[in-house]
Formats: structure tokens, C-alpha cells, sequence
């Protein structure tokens, strides 16, 4: 009979849970960069897994991610965007694991979306999140809520490789923690910590936050020599380890989506702060942006516009930052039929010197009930203007991709 009980009690957890995978079979074409190291097609295969579980009030996600290309082997990884156990009673919600946080209104520049590292081999926006590690407490109460998390170990963003004609960088070593002004850790146990509130007032979903943790969206890097050649002078390095640096900022910030006049009016305005050790300044940034659809056919036509300014960065934080004085014009015409056609297009353009732009297109439908199809293409045009660093750090980054996906 305990035999028995035991079979029913595993055959009933196991009805209650959920297995999900899709593997991509993944094809990157670029442009021919006259750079022997780099290689200009990437094959590679892409697996998602996932499981699912729900009793009563407790709730477990697994949703593990990799990749393997056979031409670029530094492009593998295997990282989870989320694993968690949770208590949820839905007005309680207390999590622990591997989790990612979208605090953002706009579409494709997120100021307010610095908790979670990124895996930036991919799309230049939005790149795909890592999971961070973290405890988490939400509660509910009406149509508002409070969030507050503590996370204790700094997941380290993944960067493209020097073999990878996608990336600026060069091979990176492993990251160290500016701790103060004259010492740094490769320890990457740190206190970390934030929350935000979400409520809503007439027509518009507002969030307020706040973050204290190592900062992710800006790169700093450290030479350190590994080998030396013997002059009149004495020793001179003539190779150098290259090694991120990352350091601590805060961060309180509020974001809005607002329905106006049939569109969606979208805000974010962040302040950082730095510590004096850190060397970096102080700055804000805002970003707006509007999305209006329009029925076209038989289909729906989405556009949007937004825009992003940075306030008050020094000439090196400026260096290190993509996107500081910039705008996107954007289209999603979605043909509604069974397939799920849709058709992407966006270019985004530097606003201070107006001669870089970054150009996206993708084509999408699904392909009968298991599979779906993707093709398109990325292409940057930069030109450097008075030492001006933007996008041309990205300018080899031209490619076609394809991408056919089976679901299970």
C-alpha cells in the first residue's frame, strides 16, 4: 500500500508538471571583414529547455539556454534565464533562484533594465537576459504592487570573442570589482539589492525603482602585461591580458506607459550615482517613445518611435556607452493568419553626429504546429566623425541570418 501511495503521490507531481525544448538550427553570414582571425559564417545550434510545476501555492520554473556554433567554438554557452522555486498565494510572492526583471516601459531603450547581465552575441537590442541569482518578495495589493530582491552574486555579462566578426572586443579575461579607488576583487559575492513600485493612475501604469548593485551597462577594461622583451631600458611588456572592470552604482528611477489619443505614450527617466572612486560622473537619462497600430488589410501595422539622452556623462563614460543621444523609427506589420506572418523594420540613428545608423530587418511564420522560420539582416553604417566613438565599433557587424526553429 506505501509502495503503491508513493507511485500515485510521483504520477500526480508529475501530471502537474510541464516539459517544454525548441532547438534552432542557426545560420550567420557576414560580410567579408579582410580579418583572418575572424570567422564569417556561424553555424550553430541553439536548445532552450524548460519545466514547469505547480501545487497549490508553490511554483518551480526551469528555462535553460545554450548555444554551440561549429565554426566559432568561443561561442558556446549555457546559462539559465530563469530556475526558481516560489510561494505564491497571489498576494504573496516569494522566489528564490536564478531569476531576470523587465522593469521597462520603452521598447528599445531600456535605461530603467540593469539588473540582469545580457548575452550580447545577438541582437543589438535587447540582448537576450542571464538569470541572476536572487531572493525576491512581491506583493500584491488591488492593481498595485511592491517588489524588493537581494542578490548575492554578480552573473557576468557574455561578450562576442575576437574569432567573432558580431563583436568590438577583443578576448576578454575574467571581470574584477572596483571595491575602492586603490584595490579590486576577482570575487563576484556582492551585496546587491533594489525594488520597485508598480500602481496605476487613470490610464497610466507608472513603476518607481531603485537598484544598488555592480553595474553592468557600462564597460570598462584594464591591461595587464603577461609577457616582456628585454631592452637597453630594461623589460617592456609586449603582450597584455585585456580585463573588464566593473564598479558599484545606484540607481532611482520612474517609468510610465500611457494610453493617449489611441497611441501608447512611453517614458523613462533614471538618475545613476556613482562613488567618488569610480572616477564617473553622475548623469540622468530619459528615454521616450510612442507606438500607435493601424489596421491595414487584413492585417495590423505598428509603428514606433523613441529616443534616448543622456545627461551630463565625461568623455569617457561616453566611450563606453552605445546609446546615449540616440532615436528609432520602427515598423511590425503582423499579417494575422494562421501562420503568423510578421514582418520587422527598424534603423536607429545617432543624433549628435548624424551619419551612423544601424539598420534591422526580419521576416517570421511559423510552419505548420512544431516549427517556425526566420530570416533577415543587420547592417550598420558608421562613419567616423572628430574622434566620435559610436557605432562604428559595430561597423563590421553587417550579416544575413536564418533560423529554423522546432518546437517540442
Amino acid at each position: 500500500m506505501k509502495l503503491f501511495s508513493l507511485f500515485f503521490l510521483a504520477l500526480s507531481l508529475f501530471s502537474m508538471t510541464k516539459f517544454n525544448a525548441d532547438v534552432g538550427f542557426n545560420q550567420r553570414l557576414f560580410k567579408d571583414d579582410d580579418n583572418s582571425k575572424t570567422k564569417s559564417y556561424n553555424p550553430a545550434i541553439n536548445l532552450k529547455f524548460g519545466v514547469k510545476h505547480k501545487t497549490n501555492n508553490f511554483k518551480a520554473k526551469v528555462l535553460m539556454d545554450s548555444l554551440y556554433d561549429f565554426a566559432d567554438k568561443e561561442r558556446f554557452y549555457f546559462y539559465p534565464e530563469e530556475a526558481w522555486v516560489a510561494y505564491d498565494n497571489d498576494e504573496d510572492i516569494i522566489k528564490l533562484g536564478f531569476q531576470h526583471l523587465n522593469w521597462s516601459s520603452t521598447e528599445a531603450f531600456r535605461p530603467s533594465d540593469i539588473v540582469n547581465s545580457r548575452n550580447f552575441d545577438g541582437t543589438i537590442k535587447n540582448a537576450n537576459k542571464i538569470g541572476e541569482l536572487m531572493l525576491s518578495y512581491k506583493k500584491i495589493f488591488g492593481n498595485s504592487s511592491v517588489m524588493a530582491f537581494y542578490a548575492p552574486y554578480f552573473m557576468k555579462p557574455l561578450y562576442p570573442g575576437e574569432e567573432n566578426s558580431y563583436g568590438a572586443f577583443p578576448d576578454l579575461e575574467d571581470p574584477i570589482i572596483l571595491e575602492d579607488r586603490n584595490s579590486t576583487t576577482d570575487d563576484l559575492w556582492h551585496h546587491q539589492f533594489g525594488g520597485i513600485l508598480n500602481f496605476t493612475i487613470g490610464k497610466s501604469d507608472i513603476g518607481i525603482h531603485y537598484v544598488n548593485h555592480i553595474d553592468r551597462s557600462e564597460l570598462d577594461v584594464s591591461l595587464f602585461p603577461t609577457n616582456f622583451i628585454v631592452t637597453p631600458l630594461g623589460p617592456v611588456p609586449s603582450s597584455f591580458d585585456i580585463v573588464p572592470v566593473f564598479s558599484r552604482v545606484s540607481q532611482v528611477g520612474i517609468t510610465s506607459q500611457t494610453a493617449i489619443f489611441e497611441s501608447i505614450l512611453k517614458t523613462e527617466l533614471v538618475h545613476r550615482n556613482h562613488p567618488d572612486y569610480t572616477g564617473k560622473k553622475d548623469h540622468m537619462i530619459g528615454s521616450l517613445g510612442i507606438e500607435k497600430s493601424f489596421s491595414l488589410g487584413d492585417g495590423e501595422l505598428t509603428a514606433l518611435a523613441e529616443g534616448i539622452y543622456t545627461f551630463s556623462l565625461n568623455n569617457l563614460q561616453t566611450q563606453n556607452v552605445l546609446f546615449d543621444n540616440d532615436a528609432l523609427l520602427g515598423f511590425r506589420y503582423a499579417f494575422n493568419d494562421t501562420a503568423g506572418k510578421e514582418i520587422n523594420f527598424s534603423v536607429i540613428s545617432d543624433l549628435k553626429y548624424f551619419n551612423q545608423h544601424i539598420y534591422n530587418f526580419d521576416y517570421s511564420q511559423r510552419i505548420g504546429n512544431d516549427w517556425k522560420a526566420e530570416i533577415g539582416l543587420n547592417f550598420v553604417d558608421a562613419q567616423v566623425k572628430n574622434n566620435y566613438i559610436g557605432a562604428e565599433v559595430l561597423d563590421n557587424a553587417d550579416f544575413i541570418y536564418a533560423n529554423i526553429k522546432r518546437y517540442f
